[in-house]
């Protein structure tokens, strides 16, 4: 099993999980934000420890839980599902009350509490949801049986004598009176980042635990909740040539990613010009999108016209990719141009000359070569940065556009790679086929569309297996 598909939980959570004594847990948020899926991960974590898992649900009947999420299926047998919703079957028996109220220190314990004694008297270690606090709370106050903000003797002793980890659903994100009693609180939020969905879990309170990040992007895909750690990219170990991915039809050429060829509706379509804005922060984790994109593309024989970004010369872009290619394969099917280092001594903007359209010329002959040698299409990947602090902008924008409108008649695809908030990508987004956003969400890395527009996805790299193995994963 791969790195990514292990880690579902905060690791502040999962420490505060494995915790060898009792302890009790809120999670709160407004409806739809995840708190089952949240509860039951926890369940499944527990499963770890040799802990008994108790799900205590006072709203939603088992049957329906278990096809609401199914994953759960692999766990069914080993999760207890109780239906609090059913009066009757949460009345402890007599004896039960007399024998467990004798025990406890407090004499006024609710029924509900000691059918929960019932339920785990022999369970030496165990972890309990109530799924949800509120109705519990409710038919406790409206019965006589709960005092109003009166219950931490009872938290208080359920979990200290019994080493019980207890965790309670609220369906509220405001602060109350349960903040207090309980040794954590997480709350999740359900939120817009630039008109898409953004899903956050705060770590609030976490007692005995370091609080590394208080903040984390997590997801509800499939059903399951999944958080997202700050992204760091990796480069593999010992490198290999991945399997290249074939083009799914005859118009467009795979991505070299299965997720992203789903999320542009088969890939880049030829003819294209796509736009990959990056924004501040990202440095190398752009290699994550960029490297697989290219990699598949010489795997699958065909040409590579690179004009580098600033501070990348040919020497290390080639060591990025050559490991995964073949240096053989690399000598024949691609050139690496970085027109920052060959002009860098020139003032191109003299004399009102436009310089532009004769370097473009040269990276033409370079496209025109690889077409005649191996066919179509070719890939220019095209370093926008170093380029508008070479040119005159208007000049860059005009040659920019001609070479677009001369693409859409041909087979081959560019890539242009951008820093956010440059001045040319307000133009460039009107006359670009595709534009994506690079960007971080606390500390993880995302992608989404802008042309198209599209939702959130989280970047999740894995180079355990000697590739660059990218997975979009939506934030759903």
């Amino acid at each position: 099993m791969k790195r990514y598909e292990n880690v579902n939980l905060p690791i502040e959570l999962i420490k505060f999980l494995n915790l060898p004594f009792g302890f009790s847990l809120l999670i709160k948020g407004m409806a739809g934000t995840g708190k089952t899926s949240l509860a039951l991960a926890i369940l499944k974590e527990s499963l770890k420890n040799d802990n008994t898992p108790i799900y205590i649900s006072t709203r939603v009947m088992p049957n329906l839980i278990k096809l609401q999420y199914p994953w759960l299926e692999n766990y069914i047998e080993k999760i207890r599902f109780i239906d609090a919703s059913n009066v009757d079957l949460m009345l402890p028996s007599q004896d039960t009350i007399k024998n467990l109220k004798n025990k406890l220190k407090f004499q006024n314990t609710p029924d509900f509490f000691v059918k929960i004694f019932e339920f785990t008297e022999n369970i030496e270690n165990c972890t309990i949801v109530i799924d949800s606090w509120n109705a519990v709370a409710e038919a406790g106050i409206n019965n006589g049986q709960f005092e109003k903000n009166r219950i931490e003797p009872v938290l208080t002793e359920l979990v200290r004598q019994h080493n019980f980890k207890l965790v309670f659903v609220l369906e509220d994100s405001n602060e109350n009176f349960m903040d207090y009693l309980v040794d954590g609180v997480l709350i999740l939020n359900n939120s817009r980042y630039y008109n898409r969905r953004i899903r956050t879990i705060e770590i609030q309170k976490i007692r005995g635990i370091k609080n590394i990040q208080p903040e984390y992007l997590y997801t509800l895909n499939d059903a399951k909740f999944r958080y997202f750690p700050p992204f760091k990219f990796n480069f593999p170990e010992i490198l290999i040539r991945p399997e290249p991915i074939p083009d799914p039809n005859k118009n467009y050429i795979s991505t070299g990613m299965p997720d992203f060829d789903i999320l542009t509706d088969g890939g880049f379509e030829k003819g294209s010009w796509n736009l990959i804005e990056i924004a501040h922060g990202i440095g190398e984790a752009s290699y994550s999108i960029l490297i697989p994109i290219m990699v598949n593309h010489l795997n699958l024989e065909r040409g590579l016209v690179a004009i580098l970004p600033e501070g990348i010369s040919p020497v290390i872009f080639n060591k990025y990719l050559e490991g995964f290619v073949g240096k053989e394969r690399l000598r024949k099917l691609i050139s690496t141009i970085n027109i920052g280092i060959e002009k860098s001594n020139l003032n191109l903007t003299q004399d009102n000359v436009d310089y532009t359209e004769e370097d473009f010329k040269l990276i033409d002959e370079k496209i025109a070569h690889y077409n005649d040698e191996f066919g179509w299409p070719v890939l220019t990947f095209l370093g926008l940065g170093s380029l508008q602090h070479i040119y005159n902008e208007n000049d860059l924008i005009r040659t920019i556009a001609k070479q677009i409108a001369k693409s859409r008649a041909g087979d081959n695809i560019t890539i242009v790679q951008t820093q956010e908030n440059q001045n040319l990508i307000k133009n460039l987004c009107h006359m670009v086929s595709t534009h994506w956003k690079l960007d971080l969400v606390n500390k993880a890395l995302v992608l989404y569309g802008i042309r198209p527009e599209t939702e959130i996805n989280s970047i999740v790299s894995d180079a355990s297996e000697g590739y660059i193995n990218t997975r979009l994963i939506p934030i759903v």
